[in-house]
């Protein structure tokens, strides 16, 4: 996209009133992977909160599944006595 589509298209005079009201984010997916997304300051706060349900989540599954290893391990040395 050229800067003149990108000022009509964000309602801007200046470029400099672009960079000015948004942010960067980047995420790395995998080794030699990064992908990254542009948010405006007052979705700042919000996206933070979204980051953050993520990682508690992802912090919850990790704990389910090594409960369910560990019940999965319990229940073969079961079956191996008995």
């Amino acid at each position: 996209m050229k800067i003149d589509e990108c000022r009509q298209a964000w309602g801007l005079q200046r470029m400099d009133e672009l960079r000015a009201d948004l942010r960067f984010t980047f995420r790395t997916l995998r080794r030699g992977r990064t992908t990254g997304g542009i948010i405006r300051e007052e979705q700042r706060a919000g996206v933070r909160t979204w980051i953050e349900n993520y990682h508690k989540l992802k912090d919850h599954l990790e704990k389910i599944s090594e409960i369910n290893r560990e019940l999965l391990r319990r229940d073969r040395q079961q079956k191996r006595k008995g």
